[in-house]
C-alpha cells in the first residue's frame, strides 16, 4: 500500500509544473520540516544551557529604600569589575535598589537569598540595618576587616554598633523571638559621606550602612566594593 502511494506521489510530482511543485511541497512538506528544525533549535539550547550554564553574579548587592542613578551605577560596576580582575565582568555585579523595608514580601525575598547565598552586601538605613543584624543576616565587621580597619572606621564614627542575634537561638527566622539579644558589635560601616555612593543616590538624609551578609559567598568582592565607595584600601 505504501509503495503505491509513493509511486502515486512521484507521478503526480511528475505531471507538476515549477509552480505546482512550489504549493505541493508547500502542501505536504512545510509545516513538518518547519516543526522539526523548531524542535533542533529547542533541545539544542536545552543541551546549551545545560552544558554551558550562564555564570550568575559575583556580587550581588540590596538597597533598601532608595532609586539609584543608573549611569552612575554602571559606572561603578565597570570600575570595580576592572579592579577586581578579569574573572568579574560589569554584567556579573548586580546592584538592585527595588528593596523595600515596608514590604513583608521584599523581607522574604532577602530571606531567601541569604539562605541560598545568593547575596553578599546590604545597603540600608540605620532602623534597617539593626533589624537585619538582630535576624542573624548580617557578618560583623570585625570578622571580615582587620583590627587597624575597625580602628580608623571607629574612631570617624563610620560603624554602627548594635545587638545581633542570639548565638544561642538555633534559627534566623524573622518571626523568632530572639532576634536582637547578641551582644552589640559592628554589623555596618557608613557610607553617607562616600562621593562615590552620593552619585548613586545623591541627597539623602537617613544614614546609610554598608554591611556584608552573612556566609557570603563572595566576600572578597564585597570588601572591594567596600573600598571603591570609601576610596580606600582594606
Amino acid at each position: 500500500m505504501r509503495k503505491d502511494s509513493e509511486w502515486n506521489s512521484k507521478e503526480v510530482w511528475k505531471e507538476l509544473d515549477t509552480k505546482g511543485k512550489i504549493q505541493y511541497f508547500k502542501d505536504y512538506y512545510m509545516v513538518p520540516i518547519i516543526a522539526a528544525i523548531v524542535m533542533i533549535l529547542i533541545v539544542g539550547s536545552f543541551l546549551y544551557h545545560i552544558i554551558f550554564p550562564k555564570p550568575g553574579p559575583k556580587l550581588y548587592v540590596a538597597v533598601y529604600d532608595l532609586t539609584l542613578d543608573s549611569e552612575a551605577s554602571d559606572a561603578l560596576k565597570a570600575e570595580l569589575a576592572s579592579k577586581v580582575g578579569s574573572e568579574v565582568s560589569p554584567e556579573q555585579i548586580v546592584i538592585d535598589d527595588t528593596f523595600r523595608s515596608d514590604s513583608p514580601k521584599d523581607m522574604e525575598r532577602l530571606q531567601v537569598l541569604v539562605a541560598n547565598h545568593s547575596i553578599d552586601v546590604v545597603i540600608a538605613n540605620d532602623k534597617t540595618t539593626k533589624q537585619l543584624a538582630g535576624f542573624g543576616f548580617l557578618v560583623n565587621m570585625k570578622d571580615v576587616l582587620d583590627k587597624s580597619i575597625i580602628k580608623s572606621l571607629s574612631d570617624e564614627n563610620k560603624l554602627l554598633i548594635t545587638p545581633g542575634f542570639d548565638d544561642e537561638e538555633k534559627s534566623i527566622s524573622i518571626e523568632d523571638n530572639g532576634n536582637g539579644k547578641g551582644e552589640a558589635q559592628p554589623y555596618a560601616v557608613r557610607i553617607d559621606g562616600s562621593e562615590e555612593w552620593k552619585k548613586l543616590a545623591g541627597d539623602f538624609r537617613d544614614y546609610r550602612n554598608f554591611s556584608i551578609v552573612m556566609d557570603a559567598d563572595h566576600q572578597d568582592n564585597a570588601k572591594s566594593f567596600l573600598n571603591e565607595l570609601l576610596d580606600t584600601e582594606f
